[in-house]
């Protein structure tokens, strides 16, 4: 594999359901290898009807897909098969494919597209219990809390639920994960996927997460993007490095998840003279009333993957074009988070009203302590989330910006003067804060290499307009036709180039996973 990307520029290979490689594709027509560092990217590779391996993928071979046995009449339809390219920088990106797209008819019996997605979407396929050492039937606990350092407890959901699944209690007892004794019970083997369990010394941002039968995908990746941080998930094949040789050594292919710094910063501009510098965010609050998020320069920040500086910057003689410059603005200032009161606030109620009910229920002879506890239970329920239900929380930083004629406020659902309230407004400020974004396409290694001089999630500049914009790699896309290789590269958040109609839609799908579960908390 290796030598045929050092030969042609990349190389892209099937591989079969269990991850055993199959054959390389040759002669292909055109390919686009996407990559995305804030949502689940797409791949694909275009072939003629006749290529050797098209009989493989229609599963029409008499040895069958896996261990010689007859394909099943529905095995087109079913079978996993997987797709990577490796680049002669040594890259590799797999995909699983989720569609062929065939054209029947003209030069050689039409053409089969191959379309896949990046191993990222398996975030999107881990559901976070509210008690992930209990079966799915006894639920004790209402929902999963977590709070720490934000890195730490993202990666602690995806540990716990997936040891449920793989090796149930082979990390009982164990505090600190990212400890590499924590991991001596582990058999890797039997863990199809697995979090890398290394947790930088540079601290990130404070969180508090609730989960209660969520997609991980849905529950983290709104405080992963807020804290700065970048969700990955990549193929690992016997031969590759291992991605935690402290923790646990694999053998056999699988798919190795992990959240990493990349203290993201939706846009700053400077003059072409001032030199390209690590951007970070700041949060912070004051009390319960006030939040406020201030781009500064830091040095210790982990604006690239290296570990270095940025230092990537495409002047206007090293791109070929900037296909959409978008410059959005921040749009509100004021947020109100409730709907519940704090937690602590509703014990304390719910206790106080059953008392007095009990205790009334006791001096009067026609009550009886059952129906006192009947009214108590009544009386609790239009008591719960009525006090101290709702907070203000407002950005005065932005406030000076928007001036007299801005937005009045904005409502999140949330628990009210709790620290997860808080956070849920630090969280509806950076979805409606503004940003640089844009795409331009350049020649790859001249001067920068995708996998050589930056990566997905590293800070980058751009001069355009006279002034330098610098923002984050969000998306790359590795292209090629016969006889020319490319690469786009987009910078800052690529939801802000969306359409109106692919923003609704978006919006639909988190909004739809949000009701379902207010359907089932309403209904319990």
């Amino acid at each position: 594999m290796k030598l045929s990307a050092k030969a042609f520029g990349r190389a892209i290979w099937l591989i079969d359901r269990d991850g055993i490689p199959y054959e390389e594709v040759r002669g292909w027509i055109d390919h686009d290898f996407g990559d995305s560092a804030l949502d689940v990217a797409a791949g694909s590779v275009t072939i003629f009807a006749d290529n050797e391996v098209v009989p493989w993928l229609l599963a029409m071979q008499d040895v069958g897909l896996i261990d010689g046995h007859s394909p099943e009449m529905d095995a087109l339809i079913h079978e996993a098969v997987h797709m990577v390219v490796l680049s002669d920088g040594g890259t590799l990106k797999g995909y699983r494919v989720h569609e062929l797209s065939v054209e029947i008819g003209g030069k050689k019996g039409g053409t089969v597209e191959l379309i896949g997605l990046r191993p990222l979407e398996h975030w999107k396929h881990i559901v976070l219990k509210s008690n992930p050492a209990s079966p799915n039937e006894f639920q004790l606990k209402w929902s999963d809390i977590r709070w720490g350092p934000s890195l730490k407890i993202l990666k602690d959901y995806i540990h716990k639920n997936l040891e449920r699944a793989f090796q149930p209690l082979s990390l009982l007892g164990q505090w600190d994960l990212s400890s590499p004794s924590a991991w001596s019970k582990i058999e890797p083997a039997r863990w199809k996927i697995i979090m890398n369990p290394t947790v930088p010394a540079r601290p990130t941002e404070w969180a508090v997460i609730e989960a209660r039968y969520d997609n991980a995908w849905d529950a983290l990746s709104g405080t992963a993007h807020a804290a700065g941080l970048m969700m990955t998930a990549e193929y690992w094949f016997p031969g590759d490095p291992q991605p935690a040789p402290d923790h646990f050594t694999l053998t056999t292919p699988t798919i190795v998840l992990d959240v990493v710094d990349r203290s993201f910063h939706n846009g700053a501009t400077g003059t072409l003279a001032d030199p390209l510098r690590a951007i970070a965010r700041i949060f912070s609050s004051v009390g319960d009333t006030e939040i406020s998020d201030v781009p500064v320069f830091d040095p210790t920040a982990a604006a690239t993957a290296s570990g270095l500086q940025p230092w990537v910057v495409w002047r206007p003689t090293e791109y070929q074009a900037v296909s959409r410059l978008v410059i959005k603005k921040s749009t509100d200032n004021s947020f109100i988070i409730g709907g519940r009161s704090p937690a602590a606030l509703n014990k304390i109620l719910s206790t106080g009203v059953r008392a007095l009910a009990a205790g009334i229920g006791s001096l009067l002879p026609g009550i009886g302590p059952a129906l006192a506890v009947i009214v108590g239970d009544l009386v609790e329920e239009n008591v719960k989330d009525r006090i101290l239900a709702f907070m203000q929380i407002d950005h005065r930083r932005r406030a000076g910006y928007h001036g007299r004629l801005s937005y009045l406020e904005l409502s999140k659902p949330g628990e009210a003067f709790s620290l997860s309230g808080v956070q849920q407004a630090i969280a509806a400020s950076e979805e409606t804060d503004g940003g640089i974004s844009f795409e331009i396409a350049v020649i790859d290694d001249a001067p920068y290499k995708l996998g050589r001089d930056y990566v997905l999630g590293d800070q980058a500049g751009v001069e355009a307009l006279g002034m330098q914009l610098a923002s984050f790699v969000s998306e790359t896309h590795e292209i090629g036709s016969r006889g020319h290789l490319g690469v786009s590269v987009s910078l800052g958040d690529p939801r802000l180039r969306e359409s109106q109609g692919d923003m609704l839609a978006r919006n639909a799908e988190t909004t739809s996973g949000i009701l379902s579960r207010l359907k089932t908390q309403l209904g319990a």
